[in-house]
Parts: C-alpha cells; structure tokens; sequence
C-alpha cells in the first residue's frame, strides 16, 4: 500500500515494527552467552520451521523450545549469540528488531526492506529455505572473528532507532506537520477570500 500510494503521487511514510524499549534486557557478553542460537515463535510438527529448528538443534547448542512471555524471549536472545529468524513469509517481523535489540547477530533468509534497518554487514543472509541452509548461515555467523563487534552495532541501531517510542515520534510529528500545513492553507484560502471580498467592495463603489 505504501509503495502504491507513492507512485500514484501521494504523501505516506512508512513505519515498519520495532522493539520494545522497556523490554530490553542487560546485555550479556558474547564469551558468557549460554546458547549458539536461539528461535522463540510458534513452531507447528511437521512444518518448515520445525524441521530447520531440528536441524539446528543437530549442530548447535541452541535454546530450548518453549512458550515464553515477551520479557523471557528478549532474555533468551540475550543469552544467545544468534538469533535465527524463521520468517512465514518475506515481511520485516518483530524478531528482526528483538533479536538485535538483546544483542544477539541476526540470521535471517531476504525480508523485505531489511536493509532499510540494518546494513548488509550487519546480519547473516540465509541463501536457500532448506534445513541445510539455516544451519550453514548460522555456522558461517559463528564463524565471524568480529561477530560480537558488528552484533554490537546492530544492537546500537536497533535500541537507538528502532524503538515504538520513536515511531510514536515520527507519527507526532507528521501529525503536527500535517496539522500546520492544514492551518497554513486555511489561513491562505481566508485571506483569498477576504482579497476577494474586498475588491468585490471595491468594484460596487466605483
């Protein structure tokens, strides 16, 4: 919707997800992190998703499968040193941010407009949707002598950004724009008026 309307020539802003601020956990270091990996969202037998979590399970100590509140997932990813985002479709989920934000690296297939939060350097690209294909993502992240390094930065780009208190932010301040841009084209459209009236005055009297 927000690609259509800017080629048609309209205004609109685009506000992806975020992470929740007040959620963020105490960052722990890479060297005390618990678990290579971890996954919390829903996972149905069978499905994609679990048979990449299976198989991620073979290679890596990753982080139990259980149900979670919100405050326990960002604890868990704060205890990872990647989180690996299994996504049912291509759009910018919420793991994209919560991953990042308890400052774990970022292992995910294309999502769309990703780039647009963090820079290529700053996440793993799964390059398939096999099973295979997490986990050699998931090894190469580990693998990356500087992994705490650029998880630090994405970390820094999330918490500082990427929060719903900035996108209320940004959605305050397109409001009041739109809000005196709406009384400045009022205040034009008076004063045309009144311009007008006047003259209409002024041609009765001549």
């Amino acid at each position: 919707l927000f690609r259509s309307v800017k080629r048609l020539g309209g205004e609109a802003s685009w506000l992806p997800l975020a992470a929740p601020s007040h959620l963020f956990p105490p960052l722990t270091p890479f060297s005390k992190r618990e678990f290579d990996v971890a996954f919390v969202g829903s996972v149905r037998p069978g499905s994609h998703r679990a048979q990449v979590i299976e198989h991620l399970r073979m290679r890596f100590n990753m982080a139990p499968q259980t149900r979670q509140t919100p405050a326990e997932m960002m604890a868990t990813y704060a205890n990872a040193r990647v989180v690996v985002n299994i996504p049912v479709q291509s759009d910018l989920n919420m793991r994209v941010f919560e991953g990042p934000a308890a400052g774990a690296f970022l292992v995910t297939p294309p999502v769309d407009d990703l780039n647009e939060i963090l820079p290529a350097d700053y996440y793993g690209s799964v390059s398939g949707s096999s099973p295979s294909d997490f986990s050699d993502a998931v090894a190469q992240a580990l693998d990356l002598s500087d992994l705490p390094e650029r998880a630090s930065v994405a970390c820094s780009i999330v918490r500082d950004g990427h929060t719903y208190e900035k996108r209320s932010e940004v959605i305050l301040r397109v409001l009041a724009e739109t809000s005196q841009r709406t009384q400045n084209e009022s205040s034009r459209a008076r004063a045309l008026g009144l311009a007008h009236a006047r003259a209409e005055i002024g041609r009765a009297h001549v």
